[in-house]
C-alpha cells in the first residue's frame, strides 16, 4: 500500500510541476521527469527482477528433484518431462535477462543535471553489473540445456561446444565438469560389463561385440562419442546409479546458478546458511574455501542519527575480478538490516536497494583472507530528498594565478523539477566570473584559498547548498609523461602482475619556484613504492621522480592510476597540496611466435608470451577442437608447448588459439600453419586427466628393446616424441618401420609429485595403425592409476608380417619409480 501511495504522490507531483511551469521562463533549463520516473519505479522493477529469478530457481528445484528421482520412476517419459522443464528454465532465464535489461533502462535515466558524467550515485557501476547479470543469467539457462543434452544422451559434448548458443565456453571448468561426468559414467559402465552385469537391461551386453567382457569393454569405449548406442548407455547410468543421479543434479544446478543466484530466507534458510551459499558460489574453481574474509554490511538511512531502514531490502553482490566468462553475481532478497558475509578473497561491488529509497552502491571492496571489512550502505529517503547534490568538483583543485578554474555540480531533482543555481566566490580577487547552470568558471588573480558555493533550488523552494575550495598559486606543476626505467616483463610496456620502476616527469609551468614535499599514491588497486621526499622545482624547469608501481594479477582496468601530491605553501603560508592524477596504460596481450609452414616434423613446439608475469597458466586450443586443449605453464609470462602433428599424405591446415585470463579481462592470439608430416605405420598416443603429474608411455618392440623416456629411440625404429612431466600429455611413440612380432604397450605412473597423498589419474591410450592412409584403424584404451609406481599393461600388438592382431591383457602391477632411471 505504501509503495502504491508513494508512486501516486510522485506522479501527481510531476504532472503538477509540468503543468504549472512558466512557459515564458526560457532562461531555465527543461525539467527531467525521466529520472523521477526511474527512481519511483526502481523498487517495483527490481521486484520484477527478483520474482523472475525466484521462478527460475523454483524450476531448477524441480529439475533437480526429477533427476534425483529417476531411479524410483523408470519410465522413459521421465526424460521427456525433464527436457520440458529444462526448456522452461531456458525461457525463464531469458525472461530474467529482460528484467535486468529493464534495470539498465532505469539506470540510463538516472543521470545528473546537465549529464556531467560518472559521479557518485550517477556512475555507470550499477548499469555495468546489470549488463553482466543479463548476459550471465541467459547464458546460465543455455548451459543447463547444453549440459543436460550431453548427460541425457541426445548430444555429444563436442556437438554442444560447437553450438554458438551452448553457453558453455570451450575452455572452462564447466566443460571440464561435463566431460568428467562422461568419464565417470564410462568407469561405471566398464565395471558393470567386466562383472557381466547388464543392470536390468540398461546395458545391452548383446549389442557390444566381443567374446569376453574385456573385448566388450573395448568395443564400447572405442565407439565414437556421437554413436547413439554409446550416448544411450551413458544416459541410462542415471537409472541404476544413485551417485551419478545426485552428481548430475548438482551439475545442473551449478551450470544454471553459479553465474547468477538468488538467495533469501525462502531458499537458504537462516542467515548463516545464506552466507554459506554465497561463499561457495563466489569461490573460483581452484580456490580454497578457507581463503575467505568477512564483510559486515549494515544498511541505514542517510539522515541524522543514521536510523535503520525497516523497509524491504535487496542486496546484489558482484565479484568484479571474476573472469569475463565466469561471472559471479548474487541477489539477496529480503536482506536483513545487518549481515556478516563470508566471501572468498577477491574484489566485490555491492548494490543496495530499499523500498522508498534511492539505491546506492559500494565499488571495489577488497576482501582478504581472515580480515574483517565493515561497510555501511547509506540510502537517501526518496520522499525527503527532492534534490540530490552528489558532488561539487573543482578542476583543477590548485590553479595557477591567472588560470581558469572550473567548478561542476553533480545534482538532480528526484521529482522532475526545474532547477536554478546561485553561485558565489570568496577569498580573493577574481575575474571572468561565468556561471552557467550547474557549471562555473572564473580566473583567480591572486594567491590564496578561494571558497566556491552554490545553492540549487527547485520551483517548490526545495534547496541544497554545496561548497568547495580552490587554491591559487603562481606555480603550476604539470605532468609531462613517463618512461619505464626497469621492468620484470621486458616488452617496454606496463603489464598487469609486474613491478616496474616508472620515471615520472613533471614541469613547473608557473612563474615562481616550488618548494615542498612530493608524495605518490596508488588508486583503485595500484600499488606504489615511493617515500615522501623533499623537492624543489624551479620555474620553467622539469623534475623526474622514480616510483615502483605494480598492478595486481587480476587487474580490472586498462590504466594504472597514480595520485601525485606536492605539499607546499602559498605566499600567505597557507598549506596547499597540488594534486595530479596520472594514468599509465596497462597492456595485457598474448603473442604467439611465428610458425613456419609447412611443418614436416611430427613434434612442433609452439612458443609465445602472455603479458602478465604473475600468471601461472593459459590455455591453448589446436584446430578449434576442445579435445585438443592444452594447459600452458607460464614462466614469467613465457610458454613453450610441444604438440604432436598427425601424419597425412596431403598438406593439412591448422589453427592455434591461446587464451589467457587476468581477472575479468581475457586476451587471446591466434596463428595458422600447414603441416605435411609423413604418415606412420604405428602411432601410440597417451593422455591423462590430472595436472602436475608425470605419467609415462612405454612400448617394448619384438626385439625386447623398450622405447620410453630413458631410451627414446630403439634400433627397430620406435621413437618417443617427448616426455611430459607435469600433466595431460600427449606422449607419442611412432614408427614407420614394423617388424614381425609382439609390441607390448604399457603406461607407468612415474610421479604424482605429492609425497603425502595418493593422487589418482585416468590415462587414455589410442593406438593407430597405418596412420593417414585409407586403411587406417584405431583403438582406444581407458585405464585408472591410483598412485605413483602403478604400472598398467594396456595390450600386446602382434604383427605377423601382413596384419595386426590384439592380445588384450589389461593388467596392473607396481614398478617403483626409484628403480628406474632418474629424470633430469
Amino acid at each position: 500500500m505504501r509503495k502504491t501511495l508513494l508512486n501516486v504522490i510522485l506522479l501527481l507531483l510531476i504532472a503538477f510541476i509540468a503543468f504549472s511551469c512558466d512557459k515564458d521562463n526560457g532562461n531555465k533549463p527543461p525539467n527531467n521527469p525521466d529520472i523521477a520516473m526511474a527512481l519511483t519505479n526502481y523498487w517495483e522493477d527490481q521486484a520484477d527482477m527478483t520474482a523472475a529469478l525466484e521462478n527460475r530457481a523454483g524450476t531448477m528445484d524441480l529439475i533437480v528433484e526429477k533427476i534425483e528421482n529417476l531411479g524410483n520412476r523408470r519410465g522413459r517419459n521421465e526424460i521427456a518431462e525433464i527436457n520440458a522443464l529444462v526448456e522452461n528454465y531456458v525461457n525463464q532465464s531469458n525472461a530474467a535477462g529482460e528484467t535486468f535489461e529493464q534495470m539498465i533502462l532505469l539506470e540510463n535515466n538516472i543521470v545528473p543535471y546537465g549529464d556531467v558524467g560518472n559521479k557518485g550515485l550517477f556512475t555507470s557501476v550499477c548499469k555495468g553489473i546489470y549488463n553482466k547479470a543479463k548476459d550471465t543469467v541467459v547464458s546460465g539457462g543455455r548451459m543447463v540445456r547444453s549440459g543436460w543434452r550431453v548427460l541425457s544422451g541426445s548430444h555429444s559434448l563436442r556437438q554442444v561446444l560447437r553450438d554458438p548458443e551452448s553457453g558453455i565456453p570451450v575452455v572452462s571448468h564447466f566443460a571440464e565438469k561435463v566431460a568428467r561426468h562422461n568419464s565417470e559414467r564410462d568407469a561405471c559402465i566398464r565395471q558393470s560389463i567386466m562383472e557381466n552385469n547388464d543392470q536390468e537391461g540398461y546395458i545391452p551386453l548383446d549389442r557390444l561385440q566381443g567374446n569376453t567382457p574385456q573385448e566388450k569393454v573395448n568395443y564400447y569405449l572405442n565407439l565414437d562419442e556421437e554413436d547413439p548406442l554409446k550416448m544411450s548407455i551413458r544416459r541410462d547410468v542415471m537409472w541404476w546409479d544413485e551417485e551419478q543421479r545426485i552428481r548430475t543434479a548438482e551439475t545442473a544446478r551449478e551450470l544454471g546458478e553459479t553465474g547468477v543466484r538468488i538467495v533469501a530466507d525462502a531458499y537458504g534458510g537462516n542467515v548463516g546458511e545464506i552466507t554459506n551459499e554465497i561463499l561457495y558460489q563466489h569461490l573460483s574453481p581452484d580456490q580454497d574455501p578457507n581463503d575467505k574474509g568477512t564483510v559486515k554490511l549494515t544498511v541505514v538511512k542517510e539522515s541524522t542519527g543514521q536510523p535503520p531502514i525497516e523497509d524491504e531490502k535487496t542486496i546484489i553482490i558482484n565479484k568484479s575480478n571474476a573472469p569475463a566468462n565466469d561471472s559471479r553475481i548474487t541477489v539477496i532478497e529480503n536482506a536483513p538490516q545487518e549481515m556478516d558475509l563470508d566471501l572468498p578473497s577477491g574484489v566485490y561491488d555491492f548494490i543496495v536497494i530499499a523500498e522508498g529509497h534511492i539505491r546506492t552502491f559500494m565499488k571495489g571492496v577488497s576482501v582478504s583472507r581472515d580480515e574483517l571489512q565493515t561497510q555501511v550502505a547509506r540510502l537517501l529517503d526518496l520522499m525527503d530528498n527532492a534534490i540530490i547534490v552528489e558532488s561539487i568538483t573543482a578542476t583543477p583543485e590548485v590553479v595557477n594565478q591567472g588560470g581558469t578554474a572550473q567548478v561542476t555540480l553533480a545534482c538532480a531533482s528526484t521529482i522532475g523539477q526545474n532547477l536554478s543555481f546561485e553561485w558565489s566566490v570568496t577569498g580573493g580577487a577574481y575575474a571572468n566570473f561565468r556561471p552557467n547552470k550547474n557549471n562555473l568558471t572564473f580566473r583567480p588573480t591572486e594567491e590564496g584559498i578561494y571558497t566556491v558555493s552554490v545553492t540549487v533550488t527547485d520551483g517548490l523552494n526545495n534547496s541544497r547548498t554545496a561548497t568547495t575550495e580552490i587554491s591559487c598559486l603562481r606555480s603550476r606543476l604539470v605532468f609531462q609523461g613517463y618512461s619505464i626505467y626497469q621492468e620484470e616483463f621486458n616488452d617496454g610496456l606496463f603489464n598487469p602482475g609486474e613491478i616496474a620502476a616508472l620515471e615520472l616527469e613533471f614541469k613547473n609551468e608557473g612563474t615562481e619556484d616550488l618548494e615542498g614535499i612530493v608524495r605518490i599514491q596508488g588508486l583503485e588497486g595500484t600499488g606504489v613504492g615511493f617515500y615522501a621526499t623533499n623537492a624543489s622545482v624551479g620555474a620553467g624547469e622539469s623534475v623526474f621522480w622514480l616510483a615502483n608501481v605494480q598492478v595486481p594479477t587480476p587487474y580490472t582496468s586498462s590504466t594504472a592510476k597514480l595520485k601525485v601530491l606536492f605539499d607546499t605553501e602559498d605566499e600567505n603560508n597557507n598549506p596547499v597540496t597540488i594534486s595530479n592524477i596520472v594514468e599509465i596504460p596497462v597492456d595485457f596481450y598474448v603473442e604467439i611466435n611465428p610458425i613456419t609452414s609447412p611443418v614436416t616434423d611430427r613434434v612442433l613446439t609452439i612458443r609465445g608470451k602472455v603479458a602478465n608475469p604473475s600468471l601461472t597458466s593459459a590455455v591453448m586450443i589446436l584446430d578449434g577442437d576442445p579435445e585438443q586443449a592444452f594447459q600452458l605453464n607460464l614462466n614469467n609470462g613465457s610458454f613453450s608447448q610441444k604438440i604432436a602433428i598427425t601424419g597425412s599424405s596431403q598438406p593439412v591446415n591448422h589453427s592455434v588459439v591461446v587464451n589467457a585470463t587476468s581477472g575479468p579481462v581475457t586476451a587471446s592470439a591466434s596463428a595458422n600453419f600447414t603441416s605435411h608430416v609423413p604418415p606412420t605405420a604405428l602411432r601410440i598416443t597417451l593422455t591423462w586427466d590430472t595436472a602436475d603429474t608425470d605419467v609415462d608411455l612405454w612400448c617394448t618392440d619384438p626385439n625386447g628393446e623398450k622405447c620410453y623416456y630413458a631410451n627414446r629411440t630403439t634400433a627397430s625404429g620406435l621413437h618417443l616424441d617427448f616426455d611430459d612431466t607435469n600433466g595431460y600429455g600427449p606422449e607419442n611413440i611412432t614408427t614407420t618401420t614394423i617388424i614381425p612380432g609382439d609390441y607390448l604397450v604399457q603406461v607407468h605412473y612415474y610421479s604424482d609429485h605429492d609425497y603425502y597423498n595418493a593422487i589418482a589419474t585416468s590415462p587414455v591410450v589410442v593406438i593407430r595403425m597405418n596412420e593417414g592412409a585409407a586403411n587406417e584403424t584405431s583403438n582406444s584404451y581407458y585405464g585408472h592409476l591410483n598412485d605413483s609406481g602403478d604400472l598398467w599393461t594396456v595390450t600386446t600388438l602382434h604383427f605377423d608380417g601382413k596384419s595386426w592382431r590384439y592380445k588384450d591383457s589389461d593388467t596392473h602391477s607396481v614398478k617403483a619409480s626409484n628403480t628406474l632411471p632418474a629424470k633430469h
